[in-house]
Formats: C-alpha cells, structure tokens, sequence
C-alpha cells in the first residue's frame, strides 16, 4: 500500500502517510463512531470495534493482546 501511494505522488514520504492515517482514525473514532479508543497500557490508546468493547469501555478479554 505504502509503495502504491508513493508510485502514485498521493504521499511522498513516511510522514505524511503516519500523519494521514492519524487523521483518519481520529475521524472514525471521534465523529463516526465506527470505532471506539480503549485504554492501552504504553503509549495512549488503541482503536477497537464497538462490539468488542463492554458497556464500562474496557475490551473484552477475548479481543485483548
């Protein structure tokens, strides 16, 4: 995917390809709400499924690494 976008002249560098997804998550997670942030031990959060989170926003167990 990645060498398609630069073939293409859509991204040039890993950068903007980092920054464009970014983008993308926060709008599904914040405006869409197609997916949900959950807490994630290190670094921030980690994007799931609304299905595979519990009504208390915590991930099932099943879905956790």
């Amino acid at each position: 995917m990645k060498q398609k976008a630069i073939e293409k002249k859509i991204f040039t560098n890993d950068y903007l390809i980092k920054e464009k997804l970014n983008r993308i998550l926060q709008k599904l997670a914040n405006r869409r709400k197609n997916i949900v942030k959950v807490k994630y031990k290190g670094r921030g959060f980690a994007y799931a499924l609304p299905k595979w989170v519990n009504p208390n926003g915590s991930l099932d167990k099943q879905y956790e690494k």
